[in-house]
């Protein structure tokens, strides 16, 4: 049964089109309505996929009846203000960010007002048997009455109050709530400007927004929502907005450039998905046989944990290149959950060090546990970029990565930052994605694709060049048997020639 964390960042960001004629919609997550015994009422929307592009909302009501909206969003406008703004008293833009710390934590942080909140789901039983149910059914079904009015009774019987799935928004949009997994909220926490907001409640009456009643209890759901387009001269008014902006995001007086703030956020969604969901469908491989298949050594992935194995998705073997020795110490580059940094540590011994940076804390919370529980004290993961490691300068003796170089929009600052970080003469030896041919704007501005470690490929000879840029003596590059696996990126990886190398450099 695939978690919360895995089933929600699986939603691949998309301005869609309704699936019902003359409807504008939201697909995503959130959980739905959460009162604490303070008084305050906190609720989150996350729809990477409606009518108007990805958006985040947070929703506040305060122990005096008054709502916020907080919203993270191309234009507030064209997020849940579109519909619960008139019963709003402060609509404003904010930056949400959010963490799964497990397979159902998750973290969200508000910058302005300070906000704190971390949320955990379970699923009950009747959840358990319900939610596969309700997912498979066809659309349809939500606009029958009778099904309508079942969903509302179940949601109550559940702790959830008087729900109403379909009705008018304070805006006038009428529309369908859809949820179509749901997880009851068995923990949180949450501070606001520093004061504690207390412990969840289950109040008596539902607390409502302009009307619309919200859950009397937490709950986390999945699904989507339509309203009907009440004026098609705005909708479309505001469709050509919303596209208008997208297009000025990636448009510059010398052509389309690539939104960095957007591949950073896919690039940590992807690979929490990976630490903690390893199993899911992605645009390329993992685990224990795609290590055995680009050429690791079975008896040196038996002497490392299994499940930083379980979260491997490198795209080459270049440890025979580093030929790491007693003593050795290791700087791993987008460690990830470990497995190339625990063999690091294997072959330095107890007389050498291995730290390991990424920036995704589902990853380094993995790594660090296993480490911790296998007795690997040789290994640190510190959290950090790899364009700027947070390590002292010529302290280290190798410097390795395993396709995390591609994923960086600044790759001359990577190699620069590990040639400050190294010895002379140490050894640089990596595995990463590049490209016969230089790839087109079309795929190098598409966040989506260089997340899958595709977009973000260098072509061959400009890599290597940087690589001498930064200090280095390139001393053996080589081919491997590395293959996507998704119809898109085998698509891109046809048209351009996009390959694994392996890589062996020395600083001068």
């Amino acid at each position: 049964m695939r978690s919360p964390a895995a089933l929600t960042t699986a939603i691949e960001p998309d301005m869609g089109e309704a699936a019902w004629p003359d409807h504008e919609y939201v697909r995503g997550w959130g959980v739905f309505g959460l009162p604490f015994d303070s008084g305050h009422v906190l609720a989150l929307r996350v729809f990477p996929q409606s009518s108007f592009g990805p958006y985040r909302t947070l929703w506040h009501r305060d122990p005096e009846g008054r709502w916020s909206i907080h919203a993270d969003a191309r234009r507030v406008e064209h997020a849940c203000p579109r519909y619960y703004g008139p019963a709003c008293d402060n609509v404003a833009a904010a930056r949400i960010d959010l963490e799964w710390t497990g397979p159902r934590t998750l973290h969200v942080t508000l910058d302005q007002p300070a906000l704190d909140w971390t949320v955990s789901a379970e699923r009950s039983l009747l959840m358990g048997f319900l939610n596969p149910l309700s997912a498979a059914m066809p659309l349809f079904s939500w606009r029958l009455p009778a099904l309508v009015r079942g969903r509302e009774r179940l949601a109550q019987a559940l702790g959830m109050g008087r729900l109403q799935m379909s009705g008018t928004m304070p805006s006038g949009h009428h529309g369908l709530l859809m949820p179509q997994r749901m997880y009851l909220v068995s923990q949180s926490s949450a501070a606001l400007d520093g004061v504690d907001l207390g412990r969840p409640s289950r109040p008596r009456e539902n607390p409502t927004i302009g009307g619309v009643p919200l859950p009397a209890r937490g709950v986390l759901a999945i699904g989507q929502a339509m309203w009907r387009i009440s004026d098609p001269d705005e909708f479309d008014s505001a469709r050509r907005q919303a596209k208008g902006q997208q297009r000025e995001e990636r448009v510059m007086t010398d052509g389309r450039t690539l939104d960095r703030s957007d591949l950073e956020s896919r690039v940590k969604l992807m690979y929490e998905q990976v630490a903690l969901a390893p199993e899911a469908p992605f645009h390329f491989e993992t685990g224990r046989g795609l290590a055995e298949r680009l050429g690791y050594p079975v008896a040196d992935l038996d002497a490392v944990p299994a499940p930083a194995i379980d979260s491997f998705a490198g795209v080459g073997y270049f440890l025979d290149l580093a030929e790491i020795g007693p003593g050795a110490r290791v700087l791993d580059l987008g460690s990830g959950s470990g497995m190339d940094s625990f063999l690091a540590a294997n072959a330095s011994g107890p007389t050498g060090s291995v730290i390991g940076v990424d920036m995704t804390t589902a990853q380094l919370a993995k790594a660090s546990g296993l480490a911790d529980a296998a007795g690997f004290d040789q290994i640190e993961f510190r959290e950090g970029y790899i364009e700027d490691v947070p390590v002292e300068d010529g302290t280290v003796d190798c410097v390795i990565s395993n396709g995390v170089i591609n994923l960086s929009p600044d790759k001359p600052a990577v190699f620069r930052a590990a040639a400050a970080a190294l010895r002379p003469g140490g050894r640089l030896a990596i595995a990463d994605i590049v490209s016969a041919r230089q790839l087109p704007q079309g795929v190098t501005c598409d966040a989506s694709l260089w997340a899958a470690c595709i977009g973000g490929a260098a072509q061959r000879d400009e890599y290597l060049g940087a690589i001498r840029d930064a200090g280095f003596e390139v001393v053996v590059v080589r081919d491997n048997d590395y293959r996507f696996i998704s119809d898109r990126a085998l698509g891109a990886t046809t048209a351009y020639g996009v390959t694994s190398v392996s890589v062996l450099a020395t600083k001068r």
